[in-house]
C-alpha cells in the first residue's frame, strides 16, 4: 500500500459549540398546530490547518408543511480537535487530507447536536414541535478536504 493510500485512524474531540444565529419567523396564518413541519438541513466542512481543527457550519431552516413558508432558522458552528493532524498530511502535497467517511462521521454529530439546539431553542413557541429528522449518512455529500 502506498503511503498516500494507507488508512490512518482519526483521533479528534468535539471542541466548541456556538451558536452563530438564530431566527424565528412568525406565519401570517394564525394555526394552532403548524406540523407537520418540513426541513432543510445543509452542513459544511472547513479545514483549519493553523489551528488542527475541522469546522463543520450547519444550517437548519424550518419550514411549515409543503416549504410554503419560512418558520424558523439555526446555525450552529462546531470545531473538532485534530489530535493527530500530523498523521494526516500528504507527504507529497503537505495538505491535510480527510477521508470522505470521516466527514460524514462529523457532519452527523454535528446535525445530531443541532436537533437538540433546535429543540431548546424554539421550546415554548409555535415551533415547539419541530424535531430535525434523522439523517440518513448515505445522503451526506462530501468533497475532498484540504487544509
Amino acid at each position: 500500500m502506498t503511503e498516500s493510500k494507507k488508512k490512518v485512524p482519526i483521533r479528534f474531540l468535539l471542541a466548541n459549540i456556538d451558536m452563530l444565529e438564530s431566527k424565528m419567523y412568525f406565519p401570517s396564518a394564525i394555526k394552532v398546530d403548524l406540523r407537520p413541519f418540513d426541513f432543510v438541513v445543509k452542513a459544511k466542512s472547513f479545514i483549519n490547518k493553523d489551528n488542527k481543527s475541522v469546522i463543520v457550519i450547519v444550517d437548519a431552516t424550518i419550514l411549515s408543511e409543503k416549504k410554503a413558508s419560512k418558520l424558523g432558522f439555526v446555525k450552529v458552528g462546531y470545531v473538532f480537535d485534530l489530535q493527530n493532524s500530523e498523521d494526516l498530511i500528504n507527504k507529497k502535497s503537505g495538505k491535510v487530507i480527510l477521508t470522505a467517511e470521516f466527514q460524514k462521521l462529523i457532519k452527523i454529530v454535528a446535525v445530531s447536536t443541532t436537533r437538540g439546539i433546535v429543540y431548546s431553542q424554539f421550546r415554548g413557541t409555535f415551533l415547539h414541535g419541530a424535531i430535525l429528522p434523522i439523517i440518513d449518512a448515505k445522503g451526506i455529500k462530501t468533497i475532498e478536504l484540504l487544509g
